[in-house]
């Protein structure tokens, strides 16, 4: 079954509309009509929604292809490349890296054609479609639907953004593009095979090239060292790429005291700058006519090493050549005594720093995935659609600032901790306005102190919650300087490249976020780093706050309260969440804040969903739902959280009016095919019911009516068992059938 290109960028954006509208409309107005006590005395004014992010930071969910299925033209693939655009790639520029030192990137140089760059204009180019299929993995959608990308050049006049570090842990396959696709999609016009690995390639992409377009040249050889006549020995089809060692070039030819010319006429596969080399042994000269004369003299000799030496690189000048532009080559070789080598290659534009044989079209390349965006300029093609004005300046932004004005973030994640004794959640940034101003409901907004972006130029702020850093900083003895919900959001696994989280806790890390809704506060034992060394705990913190004195992220009590989530369904070692004190293989002790937690039992919830869901009332009950020492804990937590009162202790609740829940979204990174009834189906189903007031989540029985959740009229299939359920409105699942 063909399978459709990331839907989860799509809908994604749907889903942030909905939730934004859902924040902003669906609990935020406050109606006149009710009592006085139970609102705020600004009644008819919007209250801002909170959305904490739950990122289960580890190596599927990072690294897992985002794009599946052959590179199709004729199907688009989102990402940080315009799938409309042609692109050219600019080598080892000086833009401003953070990362490696390596400054090259891809830019926009005009429009594609049915995303196709083909034609006397762009058969030179890259297609924006193409580099988003190959390269992208699902966390880079993700940030660029959210945040508009990660930027590693970001100044007032320029942005590139960077594709997320794969780490070599698996889950990006290489490929092969179909050979129909090769010259609408690649400078590689010729090409009977193209190669890709991003997996462990960091932040680089790996073409390996095959090239039929053999260059060949008519070489004349002779018994003498002045390449004088008469020839003994004429070829059609000379690679010049030969190592002779101590035999002789070929019948009638002498083994020692001989020379060559080589000249032949060839087409230019890209436009820029070329450099040539020449590696001999004995001497050599070489010259290029790119006047189309086909005339060779000192003007246009580009290297002179007449002279007897050992195997020795010689290297012309640039030389600059049009994709299609035609130029001459001349070698000249004379072979004194000893081992004879005469080797012709080149380096071409869009491979700088890498040599390969002049007459091969075999090439592997590495290419930086940074891309250049939001370029007015109408070379480019224009402004992407997510590119927002600050003067004349422009900058990416996603959901996350487009909603700034009526959402309050936060961030969880984990410490980057390999061990499956980890366990639990870490607050990476607290709920709070990001955007330049912070609004008052009833009263005019004022500047925000902790704004992670400039109102003037649109950079982003690198430590806008420093207090936040500094903490961590003076608790766990390791310099950190970074901070925010963007930037964690954008950079998690960026400024300390290396492998990431193994085992992915999600229930308890979702438990802790419930934790900061209901004010309980950081569970001790799972921020801990005792006892760890200086470089382990750097890469534990991962460059940004481990937050572990947390303050109260509800501020009304007719606030609404949601939860957005990316991850995999293969989690481990989830189950030390409150009302768990049986299913426990593989955990470590539970933490006395959560035995004493009695606020959610998550047993008796899951089971319930189970019951709802009619796969059985035990599902609560087991050391292992997927296979890993997991638990389906994540949607029971949903359930109760979404339909019953989390916050009763906020001050003037009534009993229905102001009641505190907590919605749930989630996004699926498929790590494989879809899976009927798993855990963040389940999550985002009960989690995201649009319930009536009245609703009783443990005594209700009857058919949950299909309204309540799903709305969409899609299905997903489960291919292993041919099972169809219907999709939830808030679970999005990438690259699914």
């Amino acid at each position: 079954m063909k399978t459709k290109p990331l839907l989860s960028v799509r809908t994604l954006r749907k889903a942030g509309l909905g939730i934004a509208m859902g924040l902003t409309l669906g609990g935020a107005l406050i109606a006149s009509a009710t009592t006085l006590s139970d609102q705020p005395v600004f009644s008819t004014s919007e209250v801002p929604g909170n959305l904490a992010l739950a990122l289960s930071v580890e190596w599927p969910t990072a690294s897992r292809t985002a794009h599946v299925g052959a590179y199709s033209s004729a199907s688009t693939y989102l990402g940080y490349f315009d799938p409309n655009k042609c692109y050219l790639y600019l080598a080892n520029t000086a833009a401003n890296s953070t990362n490696t030192g390596d400054t090259s990137y891809f830019y926009p140089a005009g429009a594609a054609t049915n995303r196709t760059c083909t034609g006397t204009t762009n058969n030179d180019k890259w297609s924006g479609n193409f580099l988003n299929w190959a390269a992208t993995a699902t966390i880079d959608p993700f940030r660029w639907a959210m945040t508009g990308g990660r930027r590693v050049v970001d100044t007032t006049t320029e942005t590139i953004l960077e594709k997320g570090w794969h780490s070599g842990q698996g889950l990006f396959d290489d490929r092969d593009l179909t050979v129909s696709e090769i010259a609408g999609a690649t400078p590689h016009n010729t090409a009977t095979r193209l190669g890709i690995r991003v997996n462990g390639m960091g932040f680089k992409m790996r073409l390996s090239v095959n090239d039929p377009g053999i260059r060949t040249f008519t070489a004349s050889y002779y018994n003498n060292k002045n390449v004088s006549n008469p020839a003994v020995l004429t070829v059609s089809n000379d690679t010049a790429d030969h190592e002779w060692g101590t035999a002789s070039p070929g019948t009638g030819v002498n083994a020692d005291n001989f020379s060559a010319r080589f000249t032949g006429t060839f087409t230019a596969p890209e436009t820029g700058n070329y450099i040539f080399r020449t590696n001999s042994d004995d001497g050599v000269r070489m010259w290029v006519d790119t006047s189309g004369s086909g005339s060779f003299n000192n003007g246009n000799r580009v290297i002179n090493n007449w002279s007897d030496h050992g195997p020795t690189d010689d290297d012309s000048g640039v030389i600059s050549l049009t994709a299609g532009q035609s130029f001459s080559v001349r070698v000249e070789y004379y072979e004194n005594a000893g081992g004879a080598t005469m080797r012709l290659l080149w380096q071409k534009p869009s491979t700088p720093g890498t040599f390969t044989a002049f007459s091969s079209g075999d090439a592997t390349v590495d290419y930086t995935m940074r891309v250049k965006v939001c370029d007015p300029s109408t070379a480019a093609g224009g402004l992407e659609a997510n590119c927002k004005p600050y003067g004349s300046n422009y900058k990416p932004e996603g959901l996350i600032q487009k909603y700034s004005q009526k959402i309050r973030f936060s961030a969880f994640g984990y410490l980057n901790d390999a061990s499956d004794q980890r366990d639990g959640g870490v607050l990476r940034a607290g709920q709070k306005f990001v955007g330049p101003t912070a609004p008052r409901p009833g009263q005019t907004a004022i500047d925000n102190t902790q704004k992670e972006w400039s109102e003037t130029t649109g950079i982003f702020v690198p430590n806008p919650d420093s207090t936040d850093a500094t903490a961590t900083t003076t608790q766990f003895s390791v310099q950190v300087d970074n901070s925010g919900v963007i930037n964690y959001l954008n950079q998690f696994g960026q400024l300390i490249p290396g492998n990431y989280k193994n085992y992915d806790p999600v229930s308890e890390m979702y438990y802790a976020v419930l934790r900061y809704y209901k004010n309980l506060g950081n569970v001790p034992a799972w921020t801990s780093m005792a006892g760890a060394s200086a470089g382990t705990k750097r890469t534990w913190i991962d460059g940004f706050p481990v937050i572990t004195n947390w303050g109260d992220p509800i501020q009304y009590s007719c606030q609404r309260n949601f939860i957005l989530g990316i991850g995999d369904i293969y989690t481990h070692v989830d189950k030390n969440v409150a009302g768990n004190p049986t299913y426990r293989t593989r955990e470590p002790t539970m933490a006395a804040e959560i035995a004493a937690d009695t606020t959610v039992n998550a047993i008796t919830a899951t089971n319930k969903v189970g019951a709802l869901q009619g796969v059985g009332s035990t599902l609560g009950a087991t050391n292992s739902y997927s296979g890993r020492d997991n638990s389906a804990y994540i949607a029971g937590l949903a359930y109760d959280a979404n339909t019953k009162d989390i916050r009763p202790d906020v001050a003037g609740q009534a009993k229905t009016v102001g009641k505190q829940t907590v919605q749930t979204y989630w996004v699926d990174v498929l790590e494989q095919p879809f899976q009927a009834n798993n855990q963040f189906y389940l999550a985002a189903k009960f989690g995201g019911l649009k319930v009536p007031a009245n609703f009783d989540p443990y005594t209700f029985a009857a058919t949950i009516p299909l309204d309540w959740w799903s709305t969409n009229g899609e299905t997903l299939t489960d291919t292993r068992t041919n099972t169809t359920q219907n999709r939830p409105d808030n679970y999005f699942a990438a690259g699914r059938p």
